[in-house]
């Protein structure tokens, strides 16, 4: 797909979740789970950790790979490592019990105290601890204790730059074993992650449906702005 195509394609997908994302009811939902606590975008202490988000089958996994391979620290998504070490264990389907959503968010948190300890100076995150809060909505669930607790603490502890980069829809949508959502649903999930982000404060930026190489450039030159902006990478 050549790059105007992908700009066309980009162009469509923003107005028609437009009206999806505009006073979505997550924004209330948020605003009472959170007690109105945001992001500081003034957060100057904030390690240059930063969270990618979106759909189901939006191409996350193959930038978070990408990056990966271009020697950037990279935090893959917890509910796909907990899913994948819970069928290692014999538990064929773990998203069918009940406690999912709270091991997801007690795995996150163990990935937040592992970077902390490595210590990398910029790290992409695939999804991070304010997206269970947001798919327990999605889902029509009130979120567990844990999910609340370490959203909280995010926000507390200026984990995260207050910029989320929200990956737009593919041309072509494939289901696979543990991606069982239709397009539609996909769809209501991208609207749901990116309201309910900018309800917790983030500026959203959208990513486009290009190469993956062109992904990573387009979210690297935004981080350089960012970057320049507040004086260079700080640990």
């Amino acid at each position: 797909m050549n790059k105007i195509a992908s700009l066309l394609l980009l162009l469509l997908s923003v107005a028609h979740l437009h009206s999806a994302t505009e006073e979505h009811p997550v924004v209330a939902w948020v605003d009472r789970c959170m007690e109105g606590k945001m992001v500081s975008a003034g957060a100057s202490d904030a390690p240059w950790w930063y969270i990618m988000t979106g759909g189901v089958g939006v191409g996350k996994t193959t930038l978070i790979k990408y990056l990966a391979a271009t020697g950037q620290a990279v935090v893959e998504e917890a509910a796909a490592a907990y899913i994948l070490s819970a069928q290692a264990r014999g538990i064929e389907k773990p998203w069918e019990f009940d406690d999912l959503s709270k091991n997801i968010a007690i795995w996150i948190q163990r990935d937040v105290k592992r970077v902390k300890l490595e210590g990398p100076k910029l790290c992409f995150w695939d999804r991070g601890p304010f997206d269970p809060l947001l798919y327990s909505f999605h889902d029509d669930q009130e979120p567990c204790a844990e999910i609340l607790t370490y959203a909280h603490q995010a926000i507390a502890e200026c984990l995260f730059r207050p910029t989320v980069f929200i990956l737009a829809e593919l041309p072509v949508y494939e289901n696979t074993v543990y991606r069982p959502e239709s397009l539609d649903a996909s769809r209501s999930i991208h609207a749901c992650m990116e309201a309910g982000y900018r309800a917790l404060g983030f500026n959203v930026v959208i990513v486009p449906p290009v190469s993956v190489h062109d992904r990573a450039e387009f979210i690297l030159n935004h981080i350089a702005k960012e970057q320049a902006a507040a004086g260079g990478l700080r640990a």
